[in-house]
């Protein structure tokens, strides 16, 4: 994961603190120059006042230039954040998914590849569990790939459908005791495919970062 910038947090006061100073030696300036000043009657004092006003100026675009930095850091940050996220969300979503696909793996090698054939497994319960469990992180993985499209604005082209459709059809398996030889077979040829493609879209988009 990348590493978040704190002088982000830490410039932000120095802008304020500009922005200030700015106001306040300007409106000094001008309360001090509103009546006309004899050449002959200036002092060292009128002369510094006259280079504070100048300063002045020079505060102001210091401050605005701080200003845009601090505001192009944040954007940064904002693109690194929602990256960050769909990327821990993607990578957990599919390691619950081989975590279930292999636990299902011995008893797929024992299922007759006819189609209507009964399950071997007895008791479906704790992989239906786990299925559940997998199917709540898709709502994570998609709401973090909306918030990613909106900060970024891109259409992210991956999709999550393909792979979570397919572990819908192994759950139903499982619960109407059916063979799971071409459902297992089939999730993990998907849950495979896409989630390489979603890692290598995630991965491009980390490269346009120029960290």
């Amino acid at each position: 994961m990348l590493k978040k910038p704190i002088g982000i947090i830490k410039k932000f006061p120095d802008v304020i603190l500009l922005l200030m100073l700015g106001m306040y030696s300007g409106s000094m300036v001008t309360l001090s120059y509103i009546k006309r000043y004899d050449i002959s009657t200036l002092t060292y004092g009128d002369l510094g006042g006259m280079l504070a006003g100048v300063s002045t100026l020079g505060l102001f675009f210091v401050a605005i230039k701080t200003a845009n930095t601090w505001k192009e850091q944040s954007s940064l940050q904002n693109k690194i954040n929602s990256l960050d996220n769909a990327s821990l969300k993607v990578e957990t979503y599919y390691r619950q998914s081989d975590r279930i696909l292999m636990l299902l793996a011995d008893h797929t090698a024992n299922e007759s590849s006819i189609k209507g054939t009964g399950s071997s497994i007895k008791d479906p319960t704790i992989y239906i569990k786990e299925l559940d469990k997998l199917f709540g992180l898709v709502t994570d993985v998609d709401a973090s790939i909306i918030r990613l499209n909106a900060i970024w604005a891109i259409e992210f082209k991956s999709s999550l459908i393909p792979s979570a459709a397919t572990m819908y059809r192994l759950s139903d398996s499982l619960k109407n005791r059916q063979s799971i030889f071409y459902t297992h077979n089939k999730a993990m040829t998907t849950n495979a495919q896409h989630k390489e493609t979603l890692r290598e879209e995630i991965s491009n988009l980390y490269s346009q970062l120029n960290l």
